[in-house]
């Protein structure tokens, strides 16, 4: 899991505010993607605005890449005025999908980096990698819309891709497994990830 929050002397802006998570389940062959994350996690130093906005670039080109093994997908953004309101429905999403993980084998909190190695154990193989993208805006609009096809899906994670720096201001990455060696089953999936719709 890779997040950057902004740290308590930041200045935000004040104005409208949109909170919007997309989810793409990938099928299990697609373990570069598990790396490539990552990689790019231990990389980057989010000190700036810029680096921030260059590390969901490369995070979301890494899903975009593999469309091949897309499997489904969930989308929602909404349009808040109230900073705090904003802030209030960003932790609650982010706090539902990291208890969706069994274990944060990595987690890097404003440059902080956790590691942590786990072992397997007796765990079935799998069949499905999850990446999930929280994002924080101050936006006059929602970032996401509907999405009905796998067309719609590319759209909205190039949006994604090309949010501005300046208007990026919090954003939560986490894909589940961390690990490249681990993967979801059919259940997992089911279980964790219902509100996930089938990639048609």
């Amino acid at each position: 899991m890779y997040y950057y929050r902004p740290k308590s002397g930041d200045k935000l802006k004040v104005g409208l505010f949109a909170v919007s998570k997309l989810q793409v389940a990938m099928l299990a062959e697609a373990r570069e993607v598990q790396i490539q994350l990552t990689e790019l996690a231990l990389k980057f130093n989010v000190e700036s605005a810029t680096a921030r906005a260059e590390f969901l670039q490369e995070a979301v080109l890494s899903v975009l890449r593999a469309p091949e093994s897309w499997t489904h997908f969930s989308v929602d953004s909404q349009t808040v005025v109230s900073r705090e309101e904003a802030a209030q429905i960003f932790n609650q999403i982010s706090i539902q999908e990291r208890s969706k993980l069994s274990v944060e084998t990595l987690s890097i909190v404003n440059g902080d980096i956790r590691q942590e190695s786990v072992s397997d154990g007796n765990r079935e193989p799998g069949e499905y990698i999850v990446v999930t993208f929280l994002i924080g805006t101050d936006d006059t609009k929602s970032l996401f819309g509907d999405i009905r096809d796998v067309g719609e899906l590319k759209a909205a994670l190039e949006r994604a891709a090309a949010t501005p720096a300046e208007s990026l201001l919090v954003f939560e990455l986490i894909w589940s497994p961390q690990q490249e060696s681990d993967s979801l089953t059919g259940d997992d999936l089911l279980g964790s990830y219902a509100d996930l719709i089938r990639v048609g």
